[in-house]
Parts: structure tokens; C-alpha cells; sequence
């Protein structure tokens, strides 16, 4: 399979407009194993409160690029350095657009994953999660259908699902 160079995408303004929200770097992480690692929002989270998330993910920052801001995300949430870009493989960018404040905005999520060895732990992110492990995909899927991922999360997973079962008949 070949590997994408994502792109740097260029910020409208420097200073952080509520309706038109930083494109955001999400990161899949997987075990050896075939198990996801998923996080529950804290209940006093603004957005999303107890809804479930997938490996690690957030903000783009103005002068990042969707990689960099890929890897600093799971370095601050899971304490894993990723010293090499080959450790973290390009999935997709696809575009978003969520409800807010009785209207919607619309951002860009570039999509990646890591797979880590069976026997990672990732410490749970006290700041930002109330739980959080690895887990079986079915339980993933489970959750999905559920309506028990974030929105977003579930917007990427359900594509990372058809990217992933498309390549799988490819091999």
C-alpha cells in the first residue's frame, strides 16, 4: 500500500474563530492484537461529555502540518513519542461539518494510525478522560452503532471501517 505525504492546510486566520473551528489530526492507535485503545470523555467536558473516542486527537495548531500536530497529540495524551514518521501511517483527510449553536461548521480531519505492541499500556489522560483501554474492533463496531462514539469519531471510524475492508480485499 502506498504512503501519503499529507499536506499542510492553510488556516483562514491566525486566531481561533468558533464558528469555523482548527482542522483536527485524529490518530487510531491499535495493538497487535487487533484491539483498538479508546478513551471516555470526562462528564464535565464542554463537548462530547462521556461519549467515546479512539486513540488520540485534536487541534491542528497554526504552523503545524496535519503530521506534526498527529504526533504531538498522542505524545500529550498517551505519553508516546513517535520518533519516526513511518511509525504513523496516513490514512484520509476527509471534511466534517457538526450542529453548533443552532447552525454547523465544518473542519478538516486527517485521519492516521499507530499500531503499538500487545502488551502497551496507555496510561488514561486524567484531564481529558474518565476511562479508557484496549478493546476488541467488534466492541468498537458495537459502540459505534450505538450512537456511543463522539461524533466525529464515529464520522471517521465509520470511513477508516470501508478504507479498511477495501484493502483487505486488495491483498
Amino acid at each position: 500500500m502506498n504512503e501519503l505525504t499529507p499536506q499542510p492546510i492553510p488556516k483562514p486566520t491566525p486566531e481561533f474563530d468558533p464558528h469555523t473551528p482548527p482542522d483536527v489530526a485524529m490518530v487510531f492507535i491499535k495493538n497487535e492484537n487487533n484491539q483498538f485503545f479508546l478513551h471516555q470523555r470526562k462528564l464535565t467536558k464542554r463537548v462530547n461529555p462521556g461519549l467515546w473516542g479512539i486513540g488520540a486527537g485534536g487541534y491542528i495548531d497554526d504552523g503545524e502540518d496535519p503530521l506534526q500536530a498527529a504526533k504531538r497529540e498522542v505524545f500529550e495524551e498517551t505519553d508516546i513519542k513517535i520518533e519516526k514518521a513511518e511509525e504513523l501511517t496516513y490514512l484520509f483527510v476527509t471534511d466534517y461539518t457538526e450542529p453548533y449553536n443552532g447552525t454547523s461548521r465544518s473542519y478538516s480531519i486527517s485521519v492516521f494510525e499507530l499500531c503499538v505492541g500487545a502488551d502497551k499500556e496507555i496510561p488514561i489522560d486524567e484531564k481529558e478522560w474518565q476511562d479508557g483501554g484496549f478493546i476488541d474492533a467488534r466492541e468498537v463496531t458495537k459502540l459505534y452503532k450505538n450512537g456511543a462514539l463522539s461524533p466525529d469519531t464515529a464520522f471517521a471510524y465509520e470511513i477508516y471501517r470501508g478504507y479498511r475492508e477495501l484493502a483487505s480485499n486488495i491483498d
